[in-house]
């Protein structure tokens, strides 16, 4: 039998599964969340290693890559990390804790997210639709043989691990809407490994230092990054590469002659102390090598292969290039930048040209880096699009 909902959510991760919470929490009922895989938060139980880094308590707007500033610094406004903290620990029962900034699931299990949302809708009678792809949404708001609604969202992801079932169906599913490609800012992967094809860079695969990186693009530095750097078969990996790599790819996308990390071995000491420490080691009276004599400073792989280039060991340690060839794919990103443009929706993340569909999530174009900033966007444009609708019914 057919059934008219007042809304149904296309997608059950995180973004969707917490419009249905916060719909529920509203007093909105005949909401249907609609899941092509049959099980629900894939995705959401890989977030964070599974551990799950629900927000981030230093959040601004000015942190994320977005086409409209100014409309997400309002969204993010209405509904911060302070709000999403007070709704997982009074509506949903999840104790949070903080390491720093970030914040996490007392248990610091992604799976406790998962099963609190789940839970809060079944106990406010969501019905869950799962093993269903939605591939087009008609006019009439009709999104199968069997299933309309007043209000639609669309919550189906971006096209980030597409073996989860976000494989991009989200911007086909908008474009059903509004026929309009101008809506869409072009897909890039976000927060992903780099690849080099530097052959020295094979050689340290598995390593890891604590380093400073700076990404150059057409010899022009664009940003930099502290943290744990992991050099792999095909290039480099680690958090400070992930924060950079979006920038690399959205300039990729524009067309680029070179780009290039700059890699300092020694961040935590500036140039003439790292001169000096150097020197310490080189000029001792020692039939050591090069690579001996500093591996107390630098691991003995990385000292190896810093003396082995061309210039000083002093410009390879403080200065350490790696070439950049391109990045991995979206199989491996943790999000996709890039989708439906924030200026095509309202604050409500209803559609302009369609405002009884709503885009909310990783679907839209607004993506920050690594440490809570995602998630809590799919919290925010949850509860905006909820709060629209809940006033609208």
């Amino acid at each position: 039998m057919s059934h008219n909902y007042n809304v149904a959510i296309i997608g059950a991760g995180a973004s969707g599964l917490m419009c249905a919470c916060s719909l529920a929490s509203l007093g909105v009922t005949d909401i249907a969340v609609i899941e092509r895989n049959d099980k629900l938060g894939r995705k959401l139980l890989m977030t964070g290693n599974g551990r799950c880094n629900v927000t981030n308590d230093s959040i601004v707007s000015s942190d994320y890559n977005c086409d409209d500033h100014s409309k997400l610094d309002t969204i993010l406004s209405c509904y911060d990390s302070s709000y999403t903290r007070e709704f997982f620990e009074k509506d949903l029962k999840v104790k949070l804790i903080n390491k720093g900034d970030l914040v996490y699931p007392r248990t610091l299990r992604s799976d406790t997210v998962l099963q609190s949302l789940k839970n809060y809708c079944e106990d406010n009678g969501v019905s869950f639709i799962t093993d269903t792809c939605v591939k087009s949404i008609t006019p009439e708001l009709t999104v199968s043989d069997n299933i309309s609604a007043k209000f639609i969202v669309i919550a189906t992801g971006g096209a980030s691990y597409p073996a989860t079932g976000s494989d991009g169906n989200s911007y086909k599913l908008v474009n059903s809407v509004i026929h309009d490609n101008s809506a869409f800012a072009q897909i890039c992967p976000a927060l992903v490994q780099l690849k080099s094809s530097d052959k020295d860079i094979k050689k340290l695969s598995g390593s890891k230092a604590q380093v400073k990186v700076k990404l150059f693009i057409n010899k022009e530095e664009k940003a930099s990054e502290c943290g744990e750097l992991l050099f792999t078969d095909y290039g480099v990996s680690g958090i400070c590469i992930l924060q950079l790599s979006s920038i690399y790819n959205r300039a990729k996308l524009k067309g680029i002659k070179e780009a290039y990390i700059s890699v300092d071995f020694l961040p935590e000491l500036s140039d003439d102390e790292s001169y000096d420490q150097i020197a310490l080691r080189l000029e001792a009276d020692s039939n050591r090598s090069d690579a001996e004599k500093i591996s107390g400073l630098i691991s003995r792989d990385i000292a190896e292969v810093i003396v082995s280039r061309k210039g000083s060991v002093f410009d390879n340690i403080k200065n350490f290039r790696i070439n950049i060839s391109d990045s991995m794919d979206f199989d491996r990103a943790q999000v996709t930048s890039g989708g439906v443009k924030l200026s095509s929706l309202k604050t409500s993340l209803a559609l302009i040209n369609k405002p009884s569909v709503y885009v909310i999530g990783e679907a839209v174009n607004v993506d920050g880096p690594c440490g809570g900033y995602n998630l809590q966007w799919a919290w925010s444009s949850a509860f905006a699009a909820s709060g629209d609708i809940a006033g609208r019914l």
